[in-house]
Parts: C-alpha cells; sequence; structure tokens
C-alpha cells in the first residue's frame, strides 16, 4: 500500500487529506522483471560459455591440445580446482584421458596435494606405469 498525505489551509482550519493506493500488482511486476533480467544474463553468460568452447576447436589439430585447452576453459567456468577430460573409443570400448587442468591457484592446496594431483595427471599423460 502506498500512501499520500497532504495538508491544507482553509478558513483558519488545517485539513489533512489522504490517498490510499494498491502497488501490489507493481511490486510483482517489479520482481518479475528483476527475475527476467536475471534469467537474460545467466543465459548470455552460458551463451558466451559455449560460444569460448566453439572457438577452441575451431582449426584445431592436436587433440590432446584442444582436450587441455577445453578442459582448462571448463574448469575456470565452473571455479574447480581441477578436472579431466576422457574419451570412449568404440573399438577398444575404453576411455582415455584426453585433457586436464589442475591448480590455476596454487595458493589454496596444501604442497603435497599439489604434487600427489599433479603427478597422477602427469602420469596418466604420459601412458606410463606408475611403478
Amino acid at each position: 500500500m502506498y500512501l499520500t498525505v497532504g495538508e491544507v489551509e482553509q478558513d483558519g482550519e488545517t485539513i489533512f487529506t489522504g490517498f490510499v493506493r494498491d502497488i501490489s500488482k507493481e511490486k510483482q511486476y517489479e520482481l518479475e522483471l528483476k527475475k527476467t533480467n536475471e534469467d537474460l544474463l545467466k543465459q548470455n553468460e552460458l551463451k558466451s560459455q559455449v560460444s569460448r568452447i566453439n572457438d577452441l576447436t575451431q582449426g584445431a589439430t592436436d587433440m590432446m591440445v584442444m582436450s587441455d585447452e577445453i578442459i582448462s576453459a571448463l574448469a575456470e567456468m565452473m571455479k574447480a580446482g581441477s578436472g579431466v577430460l576422457y574419451t570412449y573409443e568404440r573399438a577398444d570400448a575404453r576411455l582415455t584421458l584426453s585433457g586436464s587442468y589442475a591448480f590455476k591457484k596454487e595458493r589454496q592446496y596444501s604442497l603435497l596435494s599439489l604434487w600427489g594431483r599433479a603427478w597422477l595427471v602427469n602420469v596418466r599423460k604420459s601412458k606410463k606405469p606408475y611403478f
């Protein structure tokens, strides 16, 4: 509700006037407009992210390099500390590590954790036995 109060002097007397207006519909429209704007911003951000991933695939000649770039972009978009990208090979019916991302903000991880994760990623990428 919205109340407007006015004051009028007439014949030495003060008269107060008041107008009451229901603004619940206006408030509802404001909330709907705000939600619509937030949704549009999210959609725009998602479109930008899809476009960025699409740009990474254009002209790519090396699957491992492209996969690393894609998983790096996805991890940053999702604010993830690390990520991996596997591809499915139908002929062998197995997953193969194609790309990985880790530790842009190394300060957030302990040195041992960093070393362990980086070691695992490097061992998997090199395709050499663990021991």
